[in-house]
């Protein structure tokens, strides 16, 4: 039986800008995540984190499935969580949400989980307990890690994506839909239905941008927000971070997994300037830095 010490995070009021690092799905591969937070100088060798004053690390969901690595890399999140407050590092934050894939694990899903990561809990019936509600993994996610949705200095973090009518509950309002209906098991709740909604919505990453973008304007103006960074839809093709309606959405999911291709890329953002980090072979921790600012050129440009 694992044990957690749990924390609450407290808000502090600074005018100094702050970095954030935004990293899309990981999907059970512990090794290429500590190579994206290696690079973006969260964490080092010895897997601790070494986030600088003012710093945020948003994970978009989708920790788990496809690879083998469950345990590891949530034991990490868990680690680099309370790291990040008990430093003395003021202001730095992590906030790992809630993915499609965690809720399927949650809700008895478990068509894409691998043959390792059930022998790395021991089995399948191991896992499973794991997973509950009252197991070690379904109580962090449903108490400590159990966001689905964050906005910090006015950009929205969000699995798929949120369109206005789930906007117009809030970000606090969608957490505490989302805990309330995950603590009752209420799997047949709207919240979690493939399509429209904020852990399965595609639009704002492959839509249509003469339609889609008129839609995110209207979401971003209800939630009081500038921009919405996504996960969800990996940019297979490039391994790129994409860049849509003139810098008001990114999607970060570039295949970071070695199952998709073993991309390795975050999203910085720094007040108004966006770039995204991608590594550099033999240096771990370095990143190659590509503007993405909406006055700057994009990938294709350069």
């Amino acid at each position: 039986m694992k044990t957690f010490v749990f924390f609450f995070l407290v808000a502090f009021a600074t005018a100094a800008p702050r970095r954030i690092i935004a990293v899309g799905d990981i999907h059970g591969d512990f090794p290429q995540a500590h190579k994206v937070l290696r690079m973006s100088n969260l964490l080092n060798e010895t897997l601790h984190w070494t986030g600088t004053p003012e710093t945020t690390f948003v994970q978009v969901g989708d920790v788990v499935d496809r690879g083998p690595d469950t345990i590891r890399l949530f034991e990490l999140f868990q680690r680099i969580y309370n790291e990040s407050i008990t430093s003395c590092v003021p202001h730095s934050t992590v906030y790992p949400l809630l993915g499609n894939h965690e809720i399927m694990n949650l809700s008895g899903d478990l068509r894409s989980v691998s043959q390792a990561d059930f022998d790395s809990f021991g089995g399948r019936e191991n896992r499973e307990k794991a997973w509950r509600l009252d197991g070690w993994i379904g109580q962090l996610l449903t108490h400590t890690l159990s966001n689905v949705t964050v906005m910090v200095d006015g950009t929205v973090f969000v699995h798929g994506g949120i369109q206005p009518k789930w906007a117009k509950l809030g970000i606090d309002g969608l957490n505490l839909h989302v805990k309330k209906a995950l603590l009752e098991q209420r799997w047949d709740d709207p919240i979690f239905a493939r399509g429209d909604t904020p852990f399965w919505y595609r639009g704002y990453a492959n839509g249509t941008e003469s339609v889609v973008c008129e839609e995110l304007n209207e979401a971003l103006e209800i939630l009081g927000a500038k921009r919405m960074v996504i996960g969800h839809t990996p940019q297979l093709e490039t391994g790129e971070i994409l860049s849509r309606c003139g810098g008001k959405a990114f999607v970060i999911d570039v295949g970071i997994t070695s199952r998709y291709g073993a991309n390795c890329a975050a999203l910085e953002i720094i007040g108004d300037s966006v770039t995204a980090l991608y590594c550099v072979d033999g240096k771990p921790d370095e990143a190659r830095r590509v503007d993405m600012s909406p006055r700057s050129h994009t990938h294709s440009d350069l």
